[in-house]
């Protein structure tokens, strides 16, 4: 019975002849229940006059926002009138919602939603719809357990090798590149107006892997330590391909490309990650394990004692 979903309490297969389907780039019907969300609020601030940003990641500056689930399935009906019947059976029972519902699976738990968005629904034939119903998860539980530093080789972070997290980098592009200059308001009269301005920030965009056997003690656990290292205030330091930098996940990330075979899970995260700095290692300060010493919004104690 793993395919079988719930919503408000109501098994849909039984109560309106949902078959779950599968989301892109997937052989599971539900996308968007792993990925983290991004922050809301202000997260940096961007001065004029230098080459940099300036991130608020002190606890008390970081919140995060909702994320979107969605749920791709067929309904499966004897003929076209009794589809529309089923579908709008469907609609009947959502709109007497008032808040937030339980939407729920046996193998993927359960997951607090709100029912706003339009419920898309295509007929096919002999009776046979194909739909996707868009929820959103307004409060997203981001706890999960980060483990000590362990000084692995190769890529990490925070000293954390990705290995022991239970993940391989696949490409880390936009890395090299200059950020475009910052918008100046300049003007002028008769040709165009011209201004040298300061860069803006470089966003990097991480692309792991990983495959794990299980999900409730494997799959699940490995996203949301990713999940909650990523969340944690003060900068991360990322290390790969011997580069040492200093940034942070404003964005969040999505799981893409879920597979299910058997009981091994595996997936992509796409992570875009906002550069503070590149780090020279040599000339900073660090503790016993290596990780970099900083003040609570992550600037380096190193770069602290240069100015005192």
């Amino acid at each position: 019975m793993e395919n079988v979903y719930f919503l408000n309490g109501q098994n849909m297969q039984d109560q309106f002849g949902i078959i779950p389907g599968r989301s892109p780039d997937s052989n599971i019907a539900l996308a968007g229940a792993w990925d983290m969300p991004s922050r809301i609020g202000k997260t940096h601030h961007i001065w004029p006059d230098d080459n940099s940003l300036e991130p608020y990641l002190r606890a008390d500056e970081i919140f995060f926002g909702g994320r979107d689930l969605s749920f791709h399935f067929f309904i499966k009906a004897s003929d076209r009138r009794t589809a529309v019947l089923k579908c709008y059976g469907m609609y009947d029972f959502i709109n007497s919602f008032t808040g937030r519902v339980p939407f729920s699976s046996l193998n993927y738990g359960s997951y607090n939603v709100l029912v706003n968005n339009e419920v898309k629904i295509d007929y096919i034939a002999s009776g046979m719809c194909k739909g996707v119903l868009t929820m959103r998860e307004a409060i997203v539980n981001m706890t999960g357990y980060i483990p000590s530093s362990d000084n692995g080789s190769g890529s990490s972070i925070d000293k954390i090798s990705l290995s022991s997290l239970g993940f391989e980098v696949v490409s880390m592009t936009d890395q090299y590149g200059r950020p475009a200059a910052k918008s100046v308001n300049v003007t002028a009269y008769g040709h165009e107006s011209a201004k040298v301005a300061k860069v803006g920030h470089r966003t990097i965009n991480l692309e792991l892997i990983t495959q794990k056997n299980g999900y409730q003690f494997g799959f699940l656990p490995t996203i949301k330590t990713l999940m909650a290292l990523l969340a944690a205030p003060n900068a991360r330091t990322l290390i790969h391909n011997g580069i040492t930098r200093e940034v942070f996940a404003k964005d969040g990330f999505r799981v893409t490309m879920l597979y299910k075979n058997g009981e091994q899970y595996t997936a992509k995260v796409m992570i875009p990650l906002t550069e503070i700095r590149v780090l020279e290692t040599y000339n900073l300060l660090t503790d016993a394990s290596g990780l970099i010493l900083t003040d609570a919004s992550g600037v380096p104690l190193t770069e602290i004692l240069k100015t005192s």
